[in-house]
């Protein structure tokens, strides 16, 4: 079995230097063995020290983590909000 990565984006200098903050995503994989991916060649704010915030496996077993959630999706209007709460707890 062989495998190869060519979900990518390939640029060459001139168009480096025109889009100097360009970023790329490697979005969820569905339905199919490529990953879509997601070019901005404008964003917003660019911050790549921070890492994508993941729920660890272990937090499931801790008292209150399921109500924390419950609570996070029923009182906040965005899942970002809702994030934000878990996350803040989490680094608690």
């Amino acid at each position: 079995m062989i495998f190869e990565r060519i979900d990518r984006f390939l640029a060459n200098s001139e168009w480096i230097q025109l889009f100097p903050n360009a970023l790329n995503f490697h979005l969820p994989r569905i339905k199919s063995d490529h990953i879509p991916l997601l070019l901005v060649t404008s964003p917003q704010s660019v911050s790549p020290s921070t890492r994508p915030f993941r729920c660890e496996r272990v937090w499931l077993k801790e008292p209150g983590f399921l109500n924390l959630a419950e609570v996070a999706w029923k009182e906040y209007s965005s899942a970002s909000q809702g994030l934000n709460l878990i996350r803040g707890r989490a680094l608690e």
